[in-house]
Parts: C-alpha cells; sequence; structure tokens
C-alpha cells in the first residue's frame, strides 16, 4: 500500500542527453537543468519546447487512462471524486469534470485519445473538442471521432475545434441547428468583479452580432488612432465601447457609430434551400444553414457573386458593379483567404492588409495573384531578418520559414467545396452559382443595395426562426 506520495519530481539524470545528442528524446526535455538550458541554441531551444509539448499531450492522454481505471477500480463509489481532488491538488469539483472528460475520451473519442497519446493534442484543445460533442449521444459522438482521424495533427487549438465543428456538422447538422437556436435563447450580459479596481463586463451574443459589434469598435478606434490618438487600440476600444454605453448619443468622434460589415460565406445551393453545406462566418467558422439563410434575408444584407473554380473551390473574380478594380482585388482576397494568410493566425482578412506576395520592388504587380491577407504583426514580421513567407499557387499553399529553419505551412481551404469527380479529366467550366452575402449592421447606405441578387427565388420552406 502505498502511504504516501512525495511532493517532490523525481527524474533520472544519469544520461543528461542535449537536443543536439543523437540520443535525445522527448522525455530527455524533463531533465534539463540550468546548466543545460544555457548552452541551448535558439533551435535546440525550440526544440525542447516541442518535446515538452509532446509530453503534454502524452500526459493528458495517460491521465485520462488512469482516471478511467481508478473510477473502474472504487466502481464510482462516493469519494471517488475526493481521493482525485487530493492527489491531483485541485477541488472536488474540478475532479468529477476531468473523470468525465476522461470517460468521454475513453469510451466515446479513441481517435482523439490516441492523437494525446502521439503528441499531437494537449489537453485543452481536446477538451474543447469535448465541449462539441457533450450534447450528442455515444454512436454519433464516436461517427464524430472517426472523422478526426488523419485531421488534428499540426494544428492549433482554434483550428482543432473548427476541425471538430465540421465533423459535427457533417454527422449531425440537424441537432448542430437546435443547439444553436437553444443557445441564442441563452444570450446575456455578465459583470465580473476583479482586481485592482477594474472590473469585466462580458456578453454572450450570436455569433453574427458579436463579430458586427466588434467591428464597429475595432473600426471607430483605428480611425482615432490615425488622427493621432495617443490611446493603444485596447484602451480606444475600451473606452468606445464604455461611451457608447453610457452616452448613446454622442461617439468618440462626434457623430453616428461607423457602420460594421462582417462577412458570411454561402454556397447558392445553399441559400436557394437545396443543400445546409458550407456556410461560414469570416473570423468565426462553420455556422448551420437555417442561421445563415436567416441573416442573408437581413434587409441590410449585401449580395455579393463570386466566380470560383469548380475544380479548386478558388474564387475568380467578383461582380464589379460596385466597387473599384483596387477595391474589387481586395474584396477577392478577403473572400478567398477569410483569415490572415499566415499559418496559425486567425484574425479577419477584411481587418488585414493587403501583402504583396512578390514585393514590389522586386517586380510585383498589385493583383489577386500576386496578393495575401496580411496582419500588421505579420506584415510587418516578413521583414524583420531570417523570417520569409511563400505562397504556391498552384498548390494553394502558404509556407512560413523562421529563424531557426522551422518551416510550418497552412493549406488554404477553398470558399467552394470542389466539384470535381474523381477520374474526370475534362476541366468544367467556372461556376457562377456561388454567393457570398455580407450581412451591414445599421448601415444607412445599404438600402441602395438590392437584398438578393436578381432572379434569386425565395426558399419555398423557410426555416425556423434561430431565435
Amino acid at each position: 500500500m502505498i502511504e504516501h506520495v512525495s511532493d517532490t519530481l523525481r527524474l533520472d539524470r544519469s544520461q543528461g542527453f542535449l537536443p543536439r545528442d543523437p540520443e535525445w528524446h522527448d522525455h530527455d526535455a524533463l531533465t534539463l537543468d540550468d546548466a543545460d538550458l544555457d548552452a541551448l541554441t535558439d533551435a535546440e531551444t525550440l526544440a525542447a519546447l516541442d518535446s515538452l509539448r509532446k509530453l503534454r499531450a502524452r500526459a493528458g492522454a495517460l491521465e485520462a487512462r488512469l482516471l478511467a481505471r481508478f473510477a473502474r477500480l472504487r466502481d464510482d463509489a462516493p469519494g471517488t471524486e475526493d481521493e482525485i481532488a487530493y492527489t491531483l491538488r485541485i477541488t472536488r469539483h474540478q475532479a468529477a469534470d476531468r473523470l468525465t472528460q476522461a470517460h468521454q475520451l475513453r469510451h466515446r473519442h479513441p481517435v482523439l485519445l490516441a492523437a494525446m497519446h502521439d503528441g499531437h493534442v494537449e489537453p485543452y484543445p481536446a477538451s474543447r473538442v469535448l465541449d462539441l460533442t457533450v450534447h450528442l449521444d455515444d454512436d454519433t459522438a464516436r461517427r464524430v471521432d472517426a472523422r478526426l482521424a488523419g485531421h488534428l495533427a499540426g494544428k492549433n487549438p482554434t483550428e482543432i475545434r473548427r476541425t471538430a465543428r465540421r465533423a459535427v456538422h457533417t454527422v449531425d447538422p440537424d441537432g448542430l441547428t437546435d443547439r444553436a437556436r437553444r443557445a441564442r435563447t441563452g444570450r446575456k450580459v455578465e459583470l465580473l468583479p476583479g482586481e485592482d479596481s477594474m472590473s469585466r463586463l462580458t456578453a454572450q451574443l450570436p455569433a453574427e452580432a458579436a463579430q458586427a459589434a466588434y467591428a464597429s469598435i475595432d473600426t471607430e478606434a483605428r480611425r482615432l488612432r490615425h488622427r493621432g490618438e495617443q490611446r493603444s487600440l485596447d484602451q480606444l476600444r475600451a473606452d468606445i465601447l464604455t461611451d457608447r454605453l453610457l452616452h448613446p448619443t454622442t461617439s468618440e468622434t462626434g457623430g453616428a457609430s461607423p457602420a460594421a460589415m462582417v462577412y458570411l460565406h454561402m454556397p447558392l445551393d445553399t441559400a436557394l434551400d437545396i443543400s445546409d453545406d458550407g456556410c461560414e462566418l469570416a473570423g468565426y467558422g462553420h455556422i448551420p444553414a437555417p442561421i445563415a439563410r436567416h441573416l442573408m434575408t437581413n434587409p441590410n444584407s449585401i449580395w455579393r457573386k463570386v466566380v470560383c473554380d469548380p475544380a479548386t473551390g478558388a474564387p475568380l473574380d467578383l461582380g464589379r458593379s460596385r466597387y473599384r478594380p483596387n477595391a474589387t482585388i481586395r474584396e477577392v482576397i478577403h473572400t478567398r483567404d477569410r483569415e490572415c494568410a499566415i499559418p496559425g493566425c486567425h484574425r479577419t482578412a477584411q481587418h488585414c492588409h493587403f501583402d504583396h506576395i512578390q514585393p514590389r520592388h522586386h517586380g510585383g504587380d498589385t493583383s489577386v495573384n500576386n496578393g495575401e491577407a496580411a496582419c500588421a504583426h505579420h506584415n510587418n514580421l516578413k521583414e524583420e531578418p531570417g523570417w520569409r513567407i511563400d505562397f504556391s499557387p498552384d498548390k494553394q499553399t502558404v509556407t512560413i520559414t523562421t529563424p531557426t529553419g522551422h518551416r510550418i505551412t497552412r493549406q488554404r481551404r477553398p470558399v467552394l467545396k470542389p466539384r470535381r469527380q474523381p477520374g474526370t479529366t475534362a476541366e468544367p467550366k467556372p461556376r457562377t452559382t456561388t454567393t457570398k452575402p455580407a450581412t451591414e449592421a445599421d448601415n444607412p447606405e445599404s438600402t441602395q443595395d438590392s437584398p438578393g441578387p436578381p432572379g434569386i427565388p425565395e426558399p419555398r420552406q423557410p426555416d425556423d426562426p434561430p431565435f
């Protein structure tokens, strides 16, 4: 019987390998001491950090298995959570949550658990996947889990959650819509007292409303910065929000609040209620088709036709009835990229800079093929020594190379799901039956645009309201 568990971490330092050594294994990162750390190069430091990341993932998988084992040994008897809480130095409620997650991983998510064990997914992103499937029955959750196989390695938590959300939509589209409708009834505002005479005001809102509200505040904050305001963007956004709530008839600029636009991408067949696939809110990800169609019918929505290559799903052109050519180029890139093109960054493309892939001083032109969306940080980072960003038009990939030689590649997701059938040899004609509605909040000028493209009939059987 074990009567005492030591509080001191004990490791075998007999080998003492460093990342430069051929004998280095990931677990050796746990044995590095101060002298070892002082001897590491920048590349070796990153290698050790990567080893620790994989170890955290493996530790999370082993903890889940151990928790499930202990629960079976105790047969879930009263006090099981208490014993775990004492051992892990957490509260009883936290222990209960970890037991629940361990049960889900063991019995409903073997693919996710295996990805953790192999060092691909850490406990935090794994918990975000479990949050998406907690309302599903066991069989449906296992089908979602099966669709994650081969799609989790190399992704950050946001990308893992989006991958899981798309899998849930594919396996259980009706349930996803019902849960989204119910979730909207839980919208609320909360005040959370903090420290140092500060508090946090939070709002639980529908995704498109939150995106539009933030975009409006961010637009005004950036306008003030461009006029010479010395406050930081974070400070300006907080002050603008406070000013609008406490003094709704005025604003920082002395005029009306700027209009806010959010981008919603939707295939035409989904807009016509023929399909429920392909609806994505820029900066957020997939949303259920009935909710997307509800946003589409908003009187302030502005429709833009997007011509897509049916083989790749990449946008080729936009309707040009409203924008100047240079603005059209920006709109095509916003539509194509949706987010900052740099791997791992999820800033909405409409809030990014137009970045020349081949710099203008090296002969690069201002065009769709030579442009990408890049946030201010990454737009500046590419000019720093040792950093390089490469785009492959044929493969539709963006690769960033760091000063230590690490290469991270991101595959652009097509706007339209490619329609070429296996074995097809002939190039299909570009499809012009794809639309991108953009919802504009409180824009007094938006009434000059048609709420829908000509010739688009109303759905024969309207969706239930999403509220």
